[in-house]
């Protein structure tokens, strides 16, 4: 039984060495809702999802522009041929050339270009619904984790006093 009482305060006097010798080391709340804010992987996924969400709508939006291809294209061909006029074999070089030119727009498509944006749209308003969440989900964890390290504290200045 003395052991365990030996042990405890052993512990209890290098939790308390060690929490004095952090002094260097005192964070703000603010600082460690920045530092927190910074480095949750979480977040910086939910940041990542929420780009993504961006992109798609705009990627929707752009749907509606029409587009506009063109294309050049030459070819030189040299051998025998069939005259179709004599019937006789000529040697000939051939010049060929190809131009277009090509332009597309939906106009409808039986709404689903409008329910796309919308739904994109709405899409991109719940993500950033989600990510403000996990913001205040986060920020309510460090908080709650700096006042639990400042009653610590405060339990461990109460019990050196006494």
């Amino acid at each position: 039984m003395w052991y365990k009482l030996t042990f405890l305060i052993v512990a209890l006097i290098t939790y308390i060495t060690q929490a004095f010798a952090q002094v260097d080391s005192i964070r703000s709340l603010s600082d460690c809702l920045e530092l927190a804010m910074a480095n949750n992987p979480t977040l910086r996924q939910s940041a990542l999802d929420l780009r993504a969400n961006d992109i798609q709508y705009k990627q929707a939006k752009q749907i509606l522009i029409p587009t506009l291809n063109g294309g050049i294209s030459h070819g030189i061909s040299t051998g025998r041929n069939v005259d179709p006029t004599t019937n006789q074999f000529v040697e000939e070089t051939v010049n060929s050339g190809n131009m277009n030119l090509n332009s597309g727009l939906s106009l409808q498509n039986g709404f689903r270009i409008l329910h796309e944006i919308r739904r994109r749209s709405s899409a991109r308003e719940a993500g950033k619904l989600e990510f403000d969440g996990q913001i205040n989900v986060l920020k309510l964890d460090v908080i709650t984790a700096y006042i639990q390290v400042l009653t610590a504290e405060d339990l461990v200045t109460q019990s050196v006093q006494q």
